[in-house]
C-alpha cells in the first residue's frame, strides 16, 4: 500500500472522474431479480455517485448523506469488495465505510439524518450548481432495502483480475439492430 497522504484535493477528484464502474453499472443494468433500472437511470446514479464522492473529498468533517439512488449505486460498488477497497483507498486514501443504522436510533437520530441529509443535498447544489430530482432525492438511508451479497464469481484473487463485463459492450447490444 503506499502512502496517500501527499496527494492534492485536485488529484483525488481527478481519480474519481477516472474511476471504472462499468461492472457496478452493469451488475445495476441486469440485476438477478428482472428490475433493473434503464441505462439512462444507471448513467445519471453513475454521476451522482462520483459527486457523492467528490462531496466526500472536499467535505471531510460533513456527514455526507446519500440518496437512495446513490445508496443503491454505492451498496452495489461495496459489493465488489476488492474492487470497492482498492477503489477507496485509491481515491479518498482510506476505507470508506458504509452506516446503514443511521436514522434508526430513535427519534432524535431520525433528526439528525434528516438534517445531514438537507445539508448534503444544499452542498450538492452549491457545488455542482444542480439539484437531484424528486425521485432521487429521496432520503431513504434508514430503510436500506438492497439484495444481500450473493456472488457468484471472484473478480481479483491473489492479484489476479478476471474478465469483468465491459460497459461499452452492454450499451451497444442493448441498441437496436439495423435492419
Amino acid at each position: 500500500m503506499q502512502d496517500q497522504s501527499n496527494v492534492s484535493l485536485d488529484e483525488r477528484i481527478e481519480r474519481v472522474h477516472a474511476l471504472d464502474l462499468g461492472p457496478i453499472k452493469f451488475k445495476l443494468a441486469h440485476k438477478e431479480d428482472g428490475h433493473s433500472p434503464s441505462i439512462i437511470d444507471v448513467e445519471r446514479m453513475e454521476r451522482q455517485y462520483r459527486n457523492f464522492l467528490i462531496l466526500h473529498l472536499m467535505f471531510p468533517e460533513k456527514r455526507i448523506v446519500p440518496t437512495k439512488e446513490v445508496d443503491t449505486f454505492w451498496h452495489a460498488h461495496i459489493l465488489d469488495t476488492f474492487k470497492y477497497a482498492a477503489d477507496c483507498e485509491h481515491v479518498i486514501g482510506r476505507f470508506l465505510h458504509h452506516f446503514p443504522y443511521f436514522g434508526l436510533r430513535g427519534e432524535a437520530d431520525a433528526e439528525q439524518l434528516k438534517k445531514a441529509f438537507n445539508e448534503s443535498m444544499e452542498l450538492y447544489r452549491d457545488t455542482f450548481g444542480a439539484t437531484l430530482s424528486a425521485a432521487s432525492a429521496d432520503c431513504q438511508v434508514s430503510s436500506c432495502d438492497a439484495p444481500q451479497c450473493s456472488p457468484q464469481e471472484c473478480h481479483n484473487v491473489e492479484g489476479i483480475s478476471l474478465a469483468r463485463p465491459s460497459w461499452n459492450a452492454f450499451v451497444n447490444a442493448a441498441q437496436p439492430v439495423p435492419a
